[in-house]
């Protein structure tokens, strides 16, 4: 997915930037709670030397691509920036123009990375075995995609063939493909497991209705300033009231019903927390 993402010349002069992504990612939720580095605990101070050395390499980057944006000789290591995604440029860009430096910037495109990679590698994972067990529901995804994939096979140069090409109408598959989405949506309940922390800045009371009839009853919840707030939102993704049969791959239950065109609508991503 890097290569991807980066070209694969920045993988090729950052031979150690997996090793290191990976240890931040197991330490990823220690260190986002912004704790010291020199704090006695398990996984801190390495998470944070694996996350300087990513900033070291992403920060470096930059600095290579904005010379390449502007013609100047960037080194022969360098040479082939031409397989960079749009996504990165576009990023760069941005923060580019809002005037924030590359060492900066480099905690926007670890978050990038971050999403897109560790997060998506089991999304996509569990998302094709389900459908590999699911034909029913892969037969429409495949019909509600073929629209918009497009192989093609370039003509045969210097005797070797060339290998077939696919194109893929990205805007086609986001907004034409409602199966297709809501699997993705439900992979996501199911296995992305999110977790966000939070701190108190002052005392908050939660309440809620819990129970039906005559047993139903209101809890409150006191949370102090100054402590901390963990949230994981699978225990909402996996709550019965929330959704029927919750251990099951059900992904027409985020799909909505247009009674005019008789037709899938829109996916619905209810309490479904996206990836963080």
């Amino acid at each position: 997915m890097i290569p991807i993402i980066a070209g694969k010349a920045f993988l090729d002069n950052n031979p150690h930037f997996l090793s290191n992504f990976w240890i931040y990612d197991h330490h990823y939720h220690i260190l986002s709670t912004g704790l010291p580095r020199g704090l006695p605990l398990p996984g801190i101070t390495t998470g944070h030397i694996a996350r300087a050395r990513l900033f070291s390499c992403l920060t470096s980057y930059q600095k290579v691509l904005n010379l390449a944006n502007t013609c100047d000789e960037v080194g022969s290591e360098w040479r082939d920036l031409s397989d960079v995604s749009h996504l990165l440029q576009d990023v760069l860009k941005i923060l580019n123009d809002h005037g924030i430096n590359p060492k900066a910037s480099g905690s926007y495109i670890l978050a990038i990375l971050w999403a897109l990679v560790a997060k998506t590698s089991t999304v996509v994972f569990w998302m094709s075995l389900h459908l590999y067990s699911n034909l029913d529901i892969a037969g429409r995804v495949l019909a509600e995609m073929k629209p918009f994939l497009k192989a093609s096979q370039p003509p045969q140069e210097f005797g070797v063939p060339e290998p077939p090409r696919l194109h893929v109408e990205i805007d086609g598959l986001l907004k034409s493909c409602p199966t297709l989405k809501a699997c993705y949506v439900e992979t996501l309940r199911l296995y992305s497991n999110p977790w966000s922390s939070r701190e108190v800045t002052q005392d908050v009371r939660l309440r809620k209705n819990t129970g039906k009839g005559i047993d139903q009853h209101e809890e409150i919840y006191c949370l102090k300033g100054g402590g901390w707030l963990d949230i994981p939102y699978r225990l909402q993704h996996m709550d019965p009231d929330s959704y029927r049969a919750p251990q099951k791959w059900v992904p027409d239950r985020h799909l909505n019903e247009e009674q005019t065109a008789g037709q899938r609508g829109n996916v619905r991503y209810g309490a479904v927390r996206r990836l963080g």
